[in-house]
């Protein structure tokens, strides 16, 4: 089977606006292409962050609770305040211990984002930063490796008409998750229905 890397996933990038391909983010190593390493190498980390926060992707749904921070004003209407996890990209959720949805507010607090609930101990779902590509779906990778190749279109190639092409395709690869996240879900739904069915 076929291992992706953080170098695959910029070289298929790379192959999308017609550049040449890196064997590291080292531009001293080999014949590493100094200018796709460099931007590359820029670009990787936030363009993964940009593509976990545009779509609710089921391999990056994490849980944790909040950490309670003590002595910092708070908005009215709520008692406690917590801070974000360090891996925090997107707040899908947020619930008391057992489990249920409960009232939030994000704020600035004591020059930080927190945020505010009633609930001591506050449960967030959330979108996590994963930076393992091994554990990436073939649709996040291939969304990843249009958005990132959107940035190197410029700075690698001098093409800016490339740009629209890739964001295009971007978002083509973005409806096409959407859509294989319902079916999955319709699938499931479906299985449910059947497995209560077959015990009644």
């Amino acid at each position: 089977m076929y291992a992706q890397n953080k170098i695959s996933i910029c070289n298929l990038a790379l192959g999308r606006i017609g550049a040449k391909l890196i064997q590291s983010f080292n531009p001293e190593e080999g014949t590493t292409p100094a200018v796709s390493a460099r931007y590359c190498r820029l670009f990787y980390q936030e363009c993964v962050a940009g593509v976990l926060r545009d779509f609710v992707w089921n391999f990056a749904e994490s849980y944790q609770y909040g950490g309670l921070v003590e002595g910092i004003p708070l908005p009215p209407g709520f008692s406690y305040a917590f801070t974000l996890p360090s891996d925090f990209i997107h707040l899908r959720d947020v619930m008391d211990s057992s489990g249920k949805s409960i009232e939030f507010q994000f704020y600035y607090g004591s020059s930080r984002r927190v945020v505010a609930t009633n609930d001591k101990k506050t449960l967030f779902c959330y979108t996590a930063y994963i930076d393992n590509p091994e554990v990436m779906p073939s649709d996040f990778v291939e969304a990843l490796a249009w958005k990132l190749a959107s940035l190197l279109a410029v700075p690698v190639k001098g093409r800016p008409d490339l740009i629209k092409v890739c964001i295009q395709n971007y978002q083509y690869a973005l409806s096409r998750a959407r859509l294989a996240d319902s079916n999955e879900s319709d699938v499931i739904e479906e299985y449910k229905d059947y497995y209560t069915e077959a015990r009644n």
